[in-house]
């Protein structure tokens, strides 16, 4: 996943997986220590996706 923020520029990305809700985060020292924040979505909770992108807390949000 940091990856893909990293080649796409992204700083924020959500991941569906099937582990539980989440977040992390990662510094990126050769990007100007440019702060990428995944948000994690557990894969029983897909059908509920346009409510939780609305709901999660993005940082640096424009």
């Amino acid at each position: 996943m940091y990856t893909y923020c990293i080649e796409k520029h992204l700083d924020n990305a959500l991941r569906c997986s099937m582990e539980n809700y989440g977040s992390f985060e990662y510094q990126d020292v050769k990007d100007n220590n440019a702060v990428r924040h995944v948000q994690i979505c557990p894969l029983y909770a897909m059908s509920q996706m346009d409510k939780l992108l609305s709901a999660f807390v993005w940082e640096n949000n424009q």
